[in-house]
C-alpha cells in the first residue's frame, strides 16, 4: 500500500535534499532488516513549513518506524491512492483525442463552442482547424503561451478582442490575426453579438486533448467562474502540457519547479492529466 506522511519543516529552509536522503537511507535499512518499506519521493511546501513523504509499505507502523529512523517525526500518516504514471497507470487518462471532423464541444463557463473541421488525425498532426463561436461576454479561460505552436485566426462574424504580448486590438469580419509561437495572448468577445471565427493551430500536438479536458471540466461544474479547475487539478494538467502551453508569468523554469511539487500531490488525491466527462453528451456531432 501507499502512505503519505506529513511532517514539519522548521522555517521551511532546511536542506531538502538532505532530508530526502535520510528518508531513503532509513527505508533501505528497514528493508534490509525484513520490513518491506520503500521511500518514493518527498514534497516540500516551504511557505507552509510542511513536508510530505510518500512511501510504499505494509502498514502505518512501518512508515512511522521509517520516519523515526530518519529523524522525521511524522504528524500524520494517511493511506494514499497514487495516480502517478511512474508508479501505476491512470485509468482516466486518454493519450489520444477522440474527436472527428464535425464534432462539437462547448464550455458553458467561458461561453465558447468549438466545431472541429480538421483534426490532428486528418492532418497527420500538422495542424488542427476549428470554428469557434463565442457568446457575448465570452472569453478564453486565461492568457497563455504556446512555446512551439502558431495560431492563425480569421474573423467571420462579430468583434473579437485580442491581447497579444502587450498589444491590444479588436478584429472584425475579414480580418486575420497571426500569433507566433512563444507569444502570450488571450481573446474575448468584444461585441454585443455572438462572435464567430476560424482558428488553425500548428502543429497540432496535444491541443485537442487539452481542449477536451478543460471544456469537459467546465461542463461538469468542476471549474471556477473563470473556467479554471482547482489548483491541485490544474497542477496535474499543466504539468502534463507544460511543453505545449503555459502561463505568461512566472518564467517557465519557475512554473516547472512549482508543478513538480504540486502535480504529485494532485495525483495522490486522484486527479489525472486528462478528464473523462461525467456523461458522453459533452461531445456532439454537427449534423451540418
Amino acid at each position: 500500500m501507499y502512505y503519505l506522511a506529513e511532517f514539519y519543516v522548521a522555517g521551511g529552509r532546511r536542506d531538502h535534499a538532505e532530508l530526502a536522503g535520510r528518508a531513503t537511507a532509513a527505508a533501505a535499512e528497514l528493508a534490509r532488516e525484513g520490513t518491506a518499506v520503500r521511500f518514493l519521493r518527498a514534497i516540500f511546501l516551504p511557505e507552509d513549513e510542511t513536508g510530505f513523504a510518500l512511501y510504499e509499505a505494509p502498514s502505518v507502523q512501518a512508515v512511522a518506524d521509517a520516519g523515526e529512523r530518519a529523524q522525521l517525526p511524522f504528524d500524520r500518516i494517511r493511506a494514499a491512492v497514487t495516480r502517478d504514471a511512474e508508479l501505476e497507470s491512470d485509468p482516466l487518462e486518454r493519450r489520444t483525442s477522440m474527436f472527428h471532423a464535425g464534432d462539437t464541444i462547448e464550455n458553458p463557463v467561458t461561453g465558447e463552442r468549438i466545431v472541429f473541421r480538421k483534426t490532428s488525425r486528418d492532418t497527420g498532426g500538422e495542424f488542427v482547424a476549428i470554428e469557434c463561436y463565442v457568446q457575448p461576454d465570452g472569453f478564453v479561460a486565461t492568457a497563455h503561451v504556446h512555446p512551439s505552436q502558431e495560431e492563425r485566426f480569421e474573423i467571420l462574424r462579430g468583434s473579437v478582442g485580442f491581447k497579444i504580448g502587450r498589444k491590444k486590438l479588436v478584429a472584425g469580419p475579414g480580418q486575420r490575426i497571426g500569433i507566433p509561437a512563444g507569444t502570450p495572448h488571450k481573446f474575448w468577445n468584444a461585441g454585443d453579438d455572438e462572435a464567430h471565427f476560424v482558428c488553425e493551430v500548428r502543429p497540432a500536438l496535444q491541443f485537442e486533448q487539452l481542449i477536451e479536458t478543460m471544456f469537459s471540466l467546465a461542463a461538469d461544474g468542476k471549474t471556477n467562474r473563470k473556467g479554471m479547475p482547482n489548483l491541485l487539478r490544474l497542477a496535474v494538467i499543466a504539468n502534463a502540457h507544460l511543453d505545449t502551453v503555459r502561463l505568461p508569468f512566472p518564467p517557465a523554469f519557475m512554473q516547472r519547479v512549482g508543478l513538480t511539487l504540486g502535480a504529485p500531490i494532485g495525483r495522490l488525491v486522484g486527479y489525472g492529466a486528462t478528464y473523462v466527462p461525467a456523461t458522453e453528451t459533452q461531445v456532439a456531432t454537427d449534423a451540418a
